[in-house]
């Protein structure tokens, strides 16, 4: 009896210590999806949060849409026969020519605030205050500001530009070239890093951290792929080798504190700022083609292009911890973003939006 008793007040005391009551976990609903083909049907979801997220613009055709987290049409732009750039927030675009003698600074109402005499193709961060225009051999970029003003250090030069890449927020940018040349440069077009590869291997993609303190740089040739990762601050490089050989870019993310995501054909591999490898996760083999990290909470999101046909998404905790996991067969490839509480998805043919729904505690 006297242990069924201290049985009993074991347990009344043991529930009232917080933390041991469970926690819940997140949870991921879809939210909205529709046609890229018919952007303007699209039904909104009614939850209010996804109106504070932002959603990537989508260009069909010479129209440039913009929608809100909601899925909410809320503007468009069309350009006629001319081509457009669009900053990543969607409230700038510049307006050009294939083969063209200037180019056109406007917000998406159409409000022209400046026009340039250039040859040049033009590239806009994500808040549109930095202007990258690249030359048409590839081998020279200059650097603008929203004024239309030649900026910062002016230009940087290469053996043909194999990569561009900007913030996912902000406007600090990054470019690297044939001759393993790479370099960063800030909202005020100073160049803040630069560096050269071992024996001037070709630089195959960029990525860089919002905050502009690190970016990773990644380089090959034929044998071997490497990822360095650049602090900024520090003026520290860190490199890890990856296990596969890419024709092509892949997709690569770069955090804030330096920590690096990359896809390795058939592995996820996540790394700290010093390159060592916090975990990888195997995965289906990926073709050659566009793929993409997004991170944003504590969760990264994943998309490319399987081998096998279709396209991957996957969703996953920084702690490797797999949340969602879909194979979209009917399309070549998938875009993601991940944004408060939000995850959108774009492909050649349909638009998909998640809500994720963390713990009270988180």
């Amino acid at each position: 009896m006297k242990y069924l008793i201290l049985g009993v007040i074991s347990g009344v005391f043991l529930a009232f210590i917080p933390f041991l009551q469970p926690e819940s976990g997140i949870e991921i609903y879809p939210e909205w999806h529709g046609s890229v083909e018919s952007i303007r049907q699209i039904e909104p979801s009614s939850n209010p949060v996804l109106s504070k997220s932002s959603v990537p613009p989508v260009t069909r055709g010479s129209t440039v849409h913009v929608l809100n987290g909601s899925g909410t049409h809320s503007a468009e732009y069309d350009s006629g026969d001319k081509l457009t750039a669009v900053s990543g927030n969607g409230r700038y675009l510049v307006e050009f020519e294939k083969v063209g003698s200037s180019i056109e600074f406007m917000n998406l109402q159409g409000e022209r605030f400046w026009k340039l005499t250039s040859l040049e193709y033009p590239y806009l961060s994500f808040e549109g205050k930095l202007i990258l225009l690249l030359n048409g051999d590839h081998s020279r970029i200059r650097f603008a500001d929203i004024n239309g003003n030649i900026i910062g250090a002016q230009s940087v030069s290469g053996r043909f530009c194999t990569v561009i890449s900007f913030s996912k927020t902000g406007n600090t940018a990054a470019a690297g070239f044939l001759d393993g040349s790479y370099c960063l440069v800030d909202t005020k077009g100073a160049i803040t890093a630069k560096g050269k590869t071992p024996d001037n291997t070709v630089v195959k993609g960029i990525a860089v951290s919002s905050n502009g303190g690190f970016c990773a740089v990644h380089y090959g040739n034929t044998k071997s792929d490497h990822v360095r990762i650049v602090n900024v601050v520090e003026k520290d490089e860190e490199t890890f080798d990856l296990h596969n050989v890419h024709l092509a870019r892949t997709a690569l993310y770069c955090g804030n504190d330096g920590n690096v995501a990359v896809l390795d054909k058939d592995r996820l591999t996540f790394t700290d700022s010093d390159g060592d490898v916090n975990f990888f996760l195997n995965v289906p083999e990926a073709k050659t083609g566009y793929s993409k990290i997004d991170y944003g909470r504590g969760i990264y999101t994943i998309t490319y292009s399987l081998s096998s046909g279709g396209a991957k998404f996957l969703m996953l905790r920084e702690d490797g911890n797999v949340l969602y996991t879909k194979d979209v067969i009917e399309e070549p490839f998938l875009d993601c973003r991940i944004d408060r509480d939000a995850v959108f998805l774009q492909g050649a043919q349909s638009l998909m939006c998640y809500s994720i729904h963390f713990p009270k505690n988180e």
